[in-house]
């Protein structure tokens, strides 16, 4: 099966393009007289002819025909559309009709770009529809600021919004950074709409332009002004380890923590996501949000555990927590004697970019009984199996599972395999970066801890996948011993006092897991080596009752989302899944991912074991995806 591209090719525009041109020639709008309408009637309808003729052929075209037929099938529809189009009296129609009809048009943009460009073409096709675009304000209240600075296009289109709520993006880029003067000049015209911002979703490099967001919305809150911001995203996309209190020089803000919208809790806020920014935590109102997405702060200026906990304990509502390398600025500390907090409502939970025994500890503070999409990325380079120990159970409703740049260590397969056979309702993989030590845990026998029956041998040997099954004692709870926890926090303080903080900074593209460098090892390493040779020493023995019966891995598990992966890796699975009984369905794949299939030419045989292929881009949300979230059926 061929795959399925949602969005049009640039090809595709262009022909559309010529060919409108070459129907219309010089042909001007005109009233149309009785004959003038009569011979475009007749006209369409010998066209329409045509098209029933070229379809009902359609099955009898030879193979190496079929492009040019089906090139001809698409031109017969679109000269019989333009010239169908001269008879349909649009101007005659009431003017909310009329603006409704734009409405659509502009909403169905496929990205920013276009909306942009498409909503200034309706304002120049004649004085009524300039008329009916300049006069709906729900037309402009999407604004994306790129244009170059001061922002002309944009600040005509917060004027032409009104008092309608304004949905604002504004973003720099690496080849345009913006100063502080270009910033604080696009926020003093902005000031007086600031009552009707709803969104406002912001990315810039420098900590000055951040810091002057972060007074004017400081100033502002202060100043009791009526808000109705229900989203708030402020990205910071600089240097992660570049910060104010660090050496760095920031004019003309002194160094300083401002607290969001001067500490004034805002009802109708339920979004926020603060990327590589701190704020005055203990002064900010996080109150009955939806949504909370924090990343890339530097510990010590993280929220105390005590005001995370508040945060968490005032957000009974929260669907969406996601933690990237930012949570609680305390020593981690497992044995802390505080009851988790109950999270009912969390259905999306992002855990990344954390040392083990900061996640570890995490954990231990929240009770999330009903997620349904759990997301484990940047977990390399240390044995996490401590982690995947204490959340096997605790997210039995999961439907969804992001595993990116995650690796498993031998010592770990046994808790690994039994903390993904905890998600008995697993449907949807997202994957990127992952190794044969991960891919394989999805083909052993979730009760033997062996490679499932059904799976060949040259499969087993090129996963490499052992044989055996651990002896028991292996699923002991394999928490840090006190002292190697203290080894390692002492190294994760040296590393947050200096450069940056204990956690992992997140890259745009995932790097490719590396062994743990033998230099930081800590007692832990003399304990797993033990281990190791223990259940080396056992791999003679098989430990399973060969009467019971065999079991799949994540048996539901059907769709797959797959990005950064190795060509003929990812098609060895897709192949051993289908082996042991559980196919995949439908994949979807980015377009460098297809790419690499098909220089590696593995994607005729990724055809074969795959009903549907699609390729989407990065980010975009899927019809699964949605309905596996809000399904209380399953």
């Amino acid at each position: 099966m061929q795959p399925t591209v949602p969005l049009r090719p640039s090809p595709y525009d262009r022909t559309v393009h010529d060919r409108i041109h070459t129907v219309l020639g010089s042909w001007e709008p005109h009233v149309l007289t009785q004959d003038e309408i009569q011979d475009i009637r007749c006209d369409c309808e010998r066209r329409r002819q045509l098209i029933t003729n070229l379809e009902s052929q359609r099955n009898d075209v030879p193979l190496d025909l079929r492009a040019e037929f089906y090139r001809q099938l698409f031109n017969a529809r679109l000269d019989h559309d333009v010239r169908y189009f001269r008879l349909f009296r649009i101007n005659d129609l009431p003017m909310e009709i009329l603006s409704n009809i734009l409405r659509f048009i502009v909403w169905s943009a496929p990205e920013p770009p276009m909306g942009i460009l498409w909503r200034l073409e309706l304002t120049w096709v004649c004085s009524r529809w300039r008329n009916a675009a300049i006069g709906d304000p729900t037309l402009w209240s999407a604004i994306w600021f790129r244009d170059q600075p001061p922002f002309t296009r944009s600040l005509a289109f917060v004027q032409r919004a009104k008092r309608s709520p304004l949905d604002l993006r504004i973003s720099d880029s690496p080849t345009k950074v913006y100063t502080y003067d270009e910033i604080q000049n696009l926020l003093e015209h902005l000031t007086p709409s600031i009552s009707n911002i709803r969104m406002l979703i912001v990315l810039l490099h420098s900590w000055d332009c951040v810091l002057a967001l972060l007074s004017w919305l400081n100033r502002w809150g202060s100043e009791s002004v009526p808000m109705i911001m229900e989203r708030l995203e402020i990205h910071r996309t600089g240097d992660p380890r570049a910060w104010p209190g660090h050496g760095l020089r920031i004019e003309p803000h002194p160094v300083t923590l401002f607290p969001l919208f001067g500490g004034k809790h805002l009802p109708s806020l339920n979004y926020v996501t603060l990327n590589s920014v701190h704020c005055d935590w203990n002064k900010s109102a996080f109150r009955d949000l939806t949504t909370l997405d924090i990343r890339r702060i530097p510990l010590e200026l993280c929220p105390t555990l005590a005001r995370f906990r508040d945060i968490l304990s005032a957000c009974s509502r929260l669907e969406k927590l996601s933690l990237d390398g930012a949570g609680p600025s305390d020593k981690p500390n497992l044995y802390h004697g505080k009851d988790p907090i109950v999270l009912n409502s969390l259905r999306t939970f992002v855990l990344a970019n954390f040392t083990l025994v900061f996640i570890h500890s995490i954990i231990t503070h929240i009770s999330a009984p009903f997620v349904r999409d759990l997301t484990i990325m940047n977990f390399v380079n240390q044995d996490y199996t401590p982690f995947y120990y204490h959340i096997t159970g605790q997210f039995r409703e999961v439907r969804l599972l992001t595993l990116y740049n995650v690796q498993c260590y031998e010592q770990g397969i046994d808790c690994f395999i039994k903390c993904l056979d905890s998600f008995p309702h697993l449907r949807y993989l997202r994957m990127a970066n992952l190794g044969p030590s991960v891919l394989s845990l999805f083909l052993y026998d979730p009760d033997k801890k062996t490679p499932h029956p059904k799976l060949s041998a040259e499969m087993i040997e090129k996963f490499g996948m052992r044989i055996n099954s651990h002896p028991p004692h292996s699923d002991v709870d394999p928490v840090c011993e006190e002292s190697s926890t203290d080894a390692s926090l002492s190294a994760s303080n040296s590393r947050s006092s200096s450069e940056s903080p204990a956690f992992t900074s997140p890259e745009q593209t995932f790097p490719h897991p590396s062994p743990p460098d033998p230099s930081t090892s800590t007692s832990n390493d003399a304990s797993s080596s033990s281990e190791s040779t223990t259940l080396a020493t056992s791999k003679s023995k098989s430990t399973s009752d060969s009467s019971s019966p065999v079991r799949i891995m994540c048996p539901k598990l059907n769709i797959i989302e797959v990005q950064c992966m190795e060509p003929e890796l990812f098609t060895l699975w897709v192949e051993a899944r289908m082996q042991i009984g559980t196919p995949v369905v439908r994949i979807y794949m980015t377009p460098e991912m297809f790419h690499a299939l098909r220089s590696a030419e593995m994607f005729e045989r990724c055809k074969t074991v795959i009903r549907d292929i699609f390729i989407v881009r990065l980010g975009t949300k899927t019809p699964e995806e949605d309905a596996l979230l809000r399904d209380d059926s399953l």
